[in-house]
This record gives C-alpha cells, structure tokens and sequence, in this order.
C-alpha cells in the first residue's frame, strides 16, 4: 500500500498540469490533417485509452509495494537490464521533455514581451538563459505535492487560453469587433487569413499523419508512480477519480481548442495557433502565459 500527504485534488491539477501544455494550440492543425470528425473522435479515444493505461500503472505499483517507481517495476518483470533500459528512457524522455519546453516557454517571452510592453526584446538565446534560472530551482523540489500551486497557475492559463480561442471564434460584432480573427487591417493581420476550408473527413493518410500528436496528447504516464507515492489513500477508486478528472479536463479544453481553432481558420491554421491570431495585447498575453505554463 502507499500513501502520502497530497490531496486528490492536488494530485489532479499536478496531473492536468503533466498532460496539457504547449502540445494544447497544435490540435488545430492536427485536426486539419485527419478531418473533423476523425480527430475530435480520436481525442476522445486517446483520452479514454489514457486512463486506462494510467490504471494499469498504478494497479502494477499497488502489487510492487511502495514507493513505486519504473525501476522497482521493470526489475520485478524483467530483471536488472530491463530496469537499466527502463531508467534510460525515462531519463531521454523527460530531458527531450524539458528541452522542448524550455524552447516554448523562450520562443513565448520572446514574442510575447514585445506586444505587452511595446518595446524590443532580449533574444531568444537570453531568454532560454531566463528560463532555466526560474526552472532549476523548481526541479530540485523533492515532490511533484511542492508544485501544486504552480500546477494550478498553469491549468488556470490554459484555460484562459482556451477561453480566447473560443471568444475569437464568435462572430466578430459589437463588443467582440476587436476580437475578429481576420481584421481588414492585414498589416496587423496573420497568415491564416483569409481562412481555409474546414473539412469533416480528409483522407486515412490525413489522419495517420494527426495521429502521433493526437494519441501522444495526454503523456503523463511518466508521473503516475510519483503520484501514486504522494497521493493519500491511493485506493484504486480515488486513483481512477484522479485520472479521470485530469484527462477529462484535458480532453475538455482539447475538443474546445481543437475544434473551435480548426473552424475559425480551416486547413489555413498554423501549427500554433497563437501564430494564426492578429498581434494584439490579448495575445501577447496569451504568449506570456504559455511560457509560464
């Protein structure tokens, strides 16, 4: 049996914080490659997929005894060398994990500062240097529990996030005239406009290139050991209800996001969303809030 100290609830936004993040404004596009209908159906599915992977996981930890950890796991299936080779792509995973999110967060500061303060921005290279000084300490933590105030900060962002990309996606009248995806001012405009076609089916070609992004959009199994360390009273019902929270809440905002950014813009969409939006404060904002994220 385990058991530690965190609360289901501080358990679910680290979890949420774990699956969503910069891969959230690239469902878009990905969804313009398979088709509407295929890919909010495979967002439902992976999500789906995703909880049930989790709860093999931590099933496995609650017969392994705690603490539980991928090394203790592959040991008892496989012995030493599948422990060495577990350890190693635990390892590559979370470092390529860490890289590309410290380009993200930089190429966010990068492009966002300018739009809030309009003023010239420090390069990218000095802002990775920005970021690592804020992340290094943070990694050090020795619990996942330490960073639920952060995990929340950054669900809350997503969110907001989420909300501009539907507030964008409204008919462009009355009080939202500033929030037109395409205004007739193109200097200020991206280039996603004019919008493309939005297509309910593309082709399977279409949906095997959507795939990988799409089925790979709530990784967090990295974590699930940790947490199920940490969390109290580990029973497999509150485990379930953690991940069924947190993947739900990701699978929400990725239908939202997904689907409201592909009808706005079409087959036009850019890999990342923000990049199809006009430049304006609420963007910038929205920039400088992923790099927080």
């Amino acid at each position: 049996s385990g058991g530690g100290g965190a609360s289901l609830f501080s358990s679910i936004v680290n979890m949420a914080n774990t699956v969503m993040g910069a891969g959230l404004l690239a469902l878009p596009r990905c969804i313009s490659l398979a088709g509407l209908v295929p890919g909010l159906l495979l967002i439902v599915l992976s999500a789906l997929i995703n909880v049930g992977t989790n709860v093999f996981l931590s099933d496995a930890a609650a017969v392994g005894g705690h603490p539980a950890s991928f090394n203790k796991l592959a040991v008892a299936a496989g012995g030493p060398a599948l422990a060495l080779v577990t350890d190693a792509a635990v390892v590559a995973h979370a470092l390529g994990a860490g890289i590309t999110y410290a380009i993200v967060a930089a190429d966010g500061l990068t492009l966002g500062m300018p739009l809030l303060l309009g003023a010239a921005s420090p390069g990218h290279q000095a802002w990775v240097l920005v970021v690592a000084a804020i992340i290094t300490p943070l990694s050090l933590l020795r619990s996942l529990d330490a960073l639920r105030l952060t995990s929340l900060l950054a669900v809350l962002i997503l969110g907001g996030i989420s909300g501009l990309v539907l507030l964008y996606a409204l008919p462009a009248s009355g009080p939202a005239a500033d929030l037109d995806p395409c205004p007739a001012d193109r200097t200020a405009s991206p280039v996603s406009c004019p919008p493309g076609e939005v297509r309910l089916f593309t082709s399977p070609a279409g949906v095997l290139a959507a795939l990988p992004t799409l089925v790979m959009a709530y990784g967090c199994q990295m974590s699930t050991p940790t947490l199920w360390n940490e969390m109290e009273r580990p029973t497999r019902p509150r485990m379930l209800a953690l991940y069924a929270s947190a993947l739900g809440t990701a699978m929400l905002l990725y239908l939202l996001v997904g689907g409201l950014g592909y009808a706005t813009f079409g087959d036009a969409v850019a890999g990342n969303i923000l990049k199809s939006y006009p430049a304006t404060l609420a963007v910038g904002a929205a920039r400088l809030g992923l790099a927080l994220v």
